[in-house]
């Protein structure tokens, strides 16, 4: 008997959706069972996304009236006065930011919506379903027994709760629950980001733009230990400059409720504040599913998966963006992409992450894909060319008066992009030219060539790629010697 679908897909998540509509568009037969998923409560959730926006709004405009956002509701309207850093001045309406918020993503959700899915084709179940294994494998949705040929797990992450005394009965908030109780800020003045890594990053910067002073702490060495080093430092500093205080390498063993503070055991230390946020990464969002009856294998961790996408069942492919501990939309849009291809077609095309464009979106931004100047020198000791321009010999930064940025771009000696690392205003809508030419195998040389507008930030791209011609030079002897030579030579027949 032949099976009802050539794909089923859990979660209407982004990478679940355009999934759906990528396989209909190709008239296969798909169904999207949302399991109760929507963009508010997603780790890289539209209300954090706008909060940021509005945050680094006011921190670059504080003067002035703004209108923030054209959604279905009054456009969100605040003052200068509404603005306080440090605690004084007229406190932020945080009940009308709710509502902005909350009608941006309903707006978001209203493009996804099922009935726009359904005319193009696509089956959209808005329930709950789980794997079965009798009488085969498929898929039980309320009174509903479906089959496919192959199935996607696009449930995204949830937020990772670290085991840590007190926590639960103290209470604290994710950025998954922020939006339901974002009216908790009207009475804070300070606020505990647990975590490392872009989500706490960015939480931290937001709270300190909208008046909330944050102390953010991590464990890890850096705030961003999947960038690089040198790229991470200057984010911190900026969050630094800015008055948020960071706490590295610091384990918070113990957290009790006092009166209507929370206190916070960090060692020998302790830290009272007013609410906690754990942003300590995220896990993947399956338990609904009952994978074991498809007989694939997970953790906290992640699911199991090689490059094709294939779990420990190679009819299951899953696309849950995580990267180490954290969730990246991009990265799951990316698996999505590769495991439709494999599911609907043959398994032979394979991920590869080195190639996909990760992004911090504070301000400035930091944006970056491939390998770090360490990991490149580790695997390619001395054919590793480090190339290096900072924003301040570019002009639209001097015009704009923001020279805060780098561009490091990791070459090998034979021309071949290993990295690249950007740090300045809206380097994450730039770096897809980095990205591109990785994808497509091009060598610096290319971006060296490349023609861009000016004045532009993204002119840094070019300024830094050529240095690579001095640098092969730099080690070339013989090449140098060949030069002078063929100058020289020209000089003399010129004067005849």
């Amino acid at each position: 008997m032949s099976v009802d679908y050539d794909l089923i897909i859990f979660g209407a998540t982004p990478a679940g959706v355009q999934a759906a509509i990528a396989a209909a568009t190709l008239k296969a037969r798909v169904a999207l069972i949302t399991q109760g998923i929507t963009p508010a409560n997603l780790p890289e959730a539209v209300p954090h996304q706008a909060l940021l926006d509005l945050a680094t709004r006011m921190a670059t405009h504080p003067l002035t009236v703004r209108t923030f956002g054209e959604t279905s509701v009054e456009p969100l309207r605040l003052t200068a006065e509404a603005h306080s850093p440090t605690g004084s001045g007229l406190p932020l309406p945080w009940e009308q930011i709710s509502d902005w918020t909350a009608a941006i993503a309903a707006n978001v959700e209203a493009a996804r919506s099922g009935n726009g899915l359904s005319h193009r084709g696509i089956d959209v179940i808005p329930d709950m379903g789980e794997f079965c294994r009798k009488p085969a494998l498929g898929v039980r949705v309320g009174d509903r027994w479906l089959q496919a040929r192959g199935y996607l797990l696009a449930m995204g992450a949830r937020a990772w709760i670290p085991a840590i005394a007190g926590l639960e009965t103290a209470g604290y908030l994710t950025t998954e629950t922020v939006q339901a109780q974002i009216q908790k800020f009207a009475t804070c003045r300070t606020i505990a980001v647990i975590g490392s890594g872009k989500t706490a990053v960015e939480l931290a910067q937001t709270l300190i733009r909208l008046g909330i002073a944050p102390t953010l702490m991590t464990q890890n060495e850096s705030l961003l230990p999947n960038a690089d080093a040198e790229a991470a430092r200057l984010i911190q500093a900026q969050l630094e400059a800015e008055g948020v205080r960071v706490l590295l390498q610091t384990s918070v063993t113990q957290v009790r409720s006092l009166a209507a503070k929370k206190q916070l055991q960090l060692g020998n230390q302790t830290l009272e504040t007013d609410e906690i946020i754990v942003a300590a990464g995220h896990s993947p969002n399956v338990k609904a599913l009952n994978l074991e009856a498809a007989g694939v294998g997970w953790n906290a961790n992640g699911i199991w998966h090689n490059a094709k996408l294939q779990t420990t069942n190679p009819r299951v492919y899953t696309c849950d963006g995580l990267l180490g501990t954290e969730s990246f939309t991009q990265v799951a849009n990316q698996e999505a992409a590769i495991a439709l291809r494999n599911i609907l077609f043959f398994p032979t095309a394979k991920i590869d992450y080195r190639t996909i464009p990760l992004a911090v979106h504070t301000s400035p931004n930091l944006a970056w894909l491939g390998l770090t100047e360490t990991q490149a020198a580790q695997k390619y000791g001395k054919q590793v060319y480090v190339l290096r321009q900072s924003f301040n010999a570019l002009p639209q930064a001097q015009i704009r008066n923001d020279l805060t940025g780098l561009c490091k771009l990791i070459v090998h000696r034979n021309g071949t992009i290993l990295g690249a690392h950007l740090v300045g205003a809206f380097a994450s809508e730039w770096v897809g030219i980095l990205a591109l030419a990785m994808q497509q195998k091009l060598k610096i040389q290319a971006i060296a060539s490349l023609s861009l507008p000016s004045p532009t930030l993204a002119e840094i791209l070019h300024h830094t790629a050529i240095d690579f011609r001095r640098l092969q030079l730099k080690h070339r002897d013989r090449l140098q010697d060949l030069f002078d030579h063929f100058f020289d030579l020209r000089r003399a027949w010129s004067k005849n």
